[in-house]
């Protein structure tokens, strides 16, 4: 270029046009200065124009160099970035870690600066995800959503993110208000082009709480036909499992397990070894007796440190996904025993339909609510007052389904 009959040889200044809104001078500064040495110094705020420039130069060991910093350095603030830098210079390995870090941290690294960065495309993909972390039931994804709606509606709003949820619920009911309940808002032209988005939530484990499904009709976000086949669907397969001896698929299609399993994750409180478990016996303080039982205290028991979402409080000990509350009355106390006896148990609702409960117990990873058999549900009951009894002085009594 600087010698024989390039035009450039006779110019004392050489002009470039670079065509990438990304590389600025300073970026050229230090790609072109790596040609004269081995290993530069990056600076993470300042990598993504290094990347440009590295690829218009097409420095193979500076671009992967770059990759490296982008990998080390992802978090809330600029993984969206990196991410969106990856697809446009072709490092797809940068692009899948980026990816990898919001499966694992979109539900607990919530910003207002991330929600707004998020694409509508890049987030479809996540909440499509089979493999993103829910903390703590799939009704807080309903809700992140929400946020993230609002932010992506109204990018101007910079308050706090504790405010957000207030802001969005504001907002959306003075929409409402302007629809006059005629439609759901993602059937507007609005909220349109997020119906694939929420397209992708599993309603299923929404529902089935009587809370949460509350909410979702208040809001009037989605399609009430989403709803009304989801009501629908849940309310056969109850029926289905209990009046029906269904027993469920006799094959596993992975991509329907993965398409529609429950989404369910708990923070472990301290670090160590532990040993997750599906099915955890929960005992309520009401087994205590004092000349009889005493009545069941309404701030105790499953439930009891839980939001109004239904989200368990940080002190409830992590890892378990089904609770069986075995409950006995006053009079059953006194008919069965003295002050400290174990007497009859008898889940709340009783346990086969607890078991069958639609979508959140028994089959609750395939999202369809088939029952756990009988036999199987006594076992349970009658191992665990087993391993108990070293706790109960006197046991007797008889477990009823």
């Amino acid at each position: 270029m600087f010698s024989g009959s390039w035009k450039e040889s006779s110019m004392n200044v050489i002009e470039l046009e670079i065509p990438d809104q990304n590389i600025d001078v300073e970026a050229l500064q230090v790609a072109f200065g790596s040609l004269y040495r081995d290993d530069v110094l990056i600076n993470p705020s300042r990598v993504v124009a290094l990347l440009a420039a590295a690829c218009m130069l097409q420095l193979d060991g500076l671009i992967q160099q770059c990759g490296e910093t982008m990998k080390e350095t992802i978090t809330a603030q600029t993984v969206c970035g990196y991410y969106n830098s990856a697809g446009t210079y072709g490092l797809d390995s940068v692009k899948k870690k980026c990816l990898e870090w919001l499966l694992n941290n979109l539900m607990t690294h919530q910003s207002v600066g991330l929600f707004k960065e998020l694409s509508i495309n890049l987030m479809m993909q996540l909440i499509s995800s089979s493999n993103l972390f829910v903390l703590q039931v799939e009704m807080d994804v309903y809700t992140a959503l929400k946020k993230w709606m609002f932010l992506q509606l109204v990018p101007s709003w910079n308050g706090s993110f504790k405010q957000v949820l207030t802001e969005a619920d504001a907002w959306f009911a003075e929409r409402r208000r302007e629809f006059g309940g005629d439609i759901a808002f993602l059937e507007s032209a609005q909220g349109s082009a997020f119906l694939p988005v929420f397209a992708h939530l599993r309603l299923q484990y929404i529902i089935s709480d009587l809370a949460s499904a509350r909410i979702v009709e208040r809001d009037a976000l989605l399609p009430s036909e989403w709803l009304s086949s989801v009501y629908k669907q849940q309310w056969f397969a109850m029926l289905r499992a209990e009046q029906d001896n269904d027993i469920g698929p006799q094959e596993i299609n992975k991509e329907e397990l993965e398409g529609n399993s429950m989404r369910c994750g708990r923070k472990l409180a301290k670090d160590g070894d532990v040993t997750p478990s599906l099915v955890r016996l929960q005992w309520e303080d009401d087994l205590q007796q004092d000349n009889g039982l005493s009545d069941p205290d309404p701030g105790e028991g499953p439930g009891a440190d839980c939001d109004e979402f239904g989200q368990q409080t940080p002190d409830v000990p992590p890892v378990h996904l089904l609770q069986l509350p075995v409950h006995i009355t006053r009079e059953e106390g006194r008919q069965r025993g003295p002050a400290g006896s174990f007497g009859s148990l008898r889940p709340p609702w009783g346990l086969w339909q607890l078991l069958c409960r639609p979508g959140c117990c028994s089959k609750a990873w395939t999202g369809r609510p088939y029952p756990v058999a009988p036999p199987l549900a006594l076992a349970l009951v009658v191992s665990y007052a087993a391993l108990k009894r070293s706790d109960l002085r006197t046991s007797y009594g008889n477990v009823l389904a």
